[in-house]
């Protein structure tokens, strides 16, 4: 004899869909922020990346110091981290010490120091590489450095602001069709 199995339809949890409802909003006015509010995104990326630089040349700095084998290694990361840890101090703070005009100087500052990073990753990746150590790390960080350096050097510019709100919008985009989606889940 057969058995007879009901299938029910799986109830997602009541509140799940007003999270996620909630969740597409903040993407949504997140997007609609860079979209429209172009100048103070840059503006806020620019302290972003400044505040990630202060971490990431303390945390550099801090290894560097660890490496006992390898002079030259050592002080490419000595030279790294202290850039980092100066630029990104410098962007962090500008917003407080210069009117608004200096930002595409700043911009153009942290992007340099981001190529020169690139350069110094890289060197340390070939010599990782060489000592038969797993360089992948350094020539992805360099990579990112690079790509981050031609944004900001592009930022200022009408292409930059464009690739910028481009962006924006797809992030709203996406905020709207979640947004749409929790009305799926939502308890009848």
């Amino acid at each position: 004899m057969a058995k007879v199995v009901t299938v029910e339809k799986p109830t997602a949890n009541r509140m799940a869909w007003l999270g996620m409802l909630f969740r597409g909003l903040l993407i949504a006015a997140a997007g609609g922020f860079i979209i429209f509010y172009t100048d103070n995104f840059i503006r806020l990326l620019t302290v972003a990346i400044g505040a990630w630089m202060v971490i990431g040349g303390v945390m550099t700095l801090v290894g560097a110091f660890r490496v006992k084998n390898d002079k030259r290694r050592r002080n490419y990361s000595i030279l790294r981290s202290v850039l980092n840890i100066v630029i990104g101090a410098i962007a962090v703070s500008m917003p407080f010490f210069v009117a608004q005009t200096y930002w595409v100087v700043l911009l153009f500052i942290v992007a340099i120091q981001l190529i020169v990073a690139a350069v110094i990753e890289t060197m340390i990746g070939f010599r990782l590489r060489s000592a038969g150590l797993p360089a992948s790390g350094a020539f992805v960080a360099a990579l990112i450095s690079f790509a981050i350096a031609i944004v900001l050097f592009l930022a200022p510019e009408f292409l930059g602001q464009a690739l910028i709100a481009a962006i924006g919008g797809i992030i709203l985009f996406l905020g709207v069709v979640l947004m749409a989606y929790s009305f799926r889940l939502r308890p009848k």
